[in-house]
């Protein structure tokens, strides 16, 4: 398993933003091939926002990334202090 862990910080005032790509994309993702978890969470004072994605596996996370890296960049185009952090890591456990 492969957890993809997404991290962005929003400018002040825009935490809709947040609320809206996760009530859209966090669905999309979850249902794409091999997606075991999907999550959206962050704090507005700070405006720090992370997406968390399990995947069975390493080609099914790589696979979906090219399909949502597009429309999550085109949600956060001028609403983030800078371009979102990508990092995808080899789950060590999970229950």
């Amino acid at each position: 398993m492969y957890a993809r862990l997404v991290s962005f910080t929003l400018h002040n005032g825009n935490e809709s933003v947040a609320a809206e790509l996760a009530r859209d994309l966090v669905p999309d993702v979850s249902r794409l091939p091999g997606c075991q978890a999907a999550s959206c969470f962050g704090d507005a004072q700070s405006g720090q926002y992370y997406i968390y994605v399990l995947w069975a596996s390493e080609e099914q996370a790589n696979a979906a990334a090219a399909i949502m890296a597009p429309r999550l960049d085109r949600y956060l185009a001028g609403h983030t202090v800078a371009p979102p952090e990508r990092k995808l890591y080899p789950v060590i456990e999970s229950a």
